[in-house]
């Protein structure tokens, strides 16, 4: 009866009417609750049942009439709360679909970067490997041209010693 003083006058939120004379409301502050049917009156601005102290008996027919208007009222505010959440929904993936974006629009640039480093890095390699080759020639020239000052100078000094030998058979002078 607490709960039934605390809601009196005001209206409440009908989840669900249990028999002719229980109906299950809800309102906020005060939660989920069990009132008697004859505790309400229909509140004709509003088209709503709304609690009353005093409430009224009522003919079959109304009654009939505010079980489906709470019925009507309870799919509204499930609907209500479907739309709800699945906006909440669409919002959350809208919000991953942009960070998807953004997270490949990253990888695609980390990727453009990583192709021109690979294209830099092939022509600074073509660079190395063709001033690779013309050492290598050099060197070979170079080598070409050492082996025959080497041989040069063997037969320079094979010359020198058969010019010491035939100065040391000939008569000295």
């Amino acid at each position: 009866d607490e709960q039934r003083l605390y809601v009196a006058g005001h209206s409440v939120t009908i989840r669900d009417i249990r028999s002719t004379d229980q109906v299950e409301c809800w309102k906020a502050n005060v939660g989920h609750f069990t009132l008697a049917m004859d505790a309400f009156v229909l509140d004709m601005e509003e088209g709503q049942l709304s609690e009353s102290l005093g409430g009224f008996a009522a003919s079959e027919g109304e009654v009939e009439y505010q079980r489906y208007l709470s019925q009507q009222q309870w799919q509204l505010t499930v609907a209500r709360e479907t739309v709800v959440e699945a906006l909440d929904a669409v919002n959350e993936l809208y919000r991953l679909l942009q960070r998807a974006r953004a997270e490949r629009q990253k990888v695609t640039h980390n990727f453009q970067e990583l192709r021109k480093r690979a294209v830099l890095l092939v022509r600074e390699n073509r660079t190395h490997r063709e001033r690779f080759q013309q050492q290598k020639v050099r060197i070979g020239v170079l080598t070409d041209e050492r082996d025959e000052c080497f041989e040069q100078v063997q037969n320079l000094v094979h010359e020198n010693q058969q010019l010491k030998e035939r100065m040391a058979r000939s008569p000295s002078m």
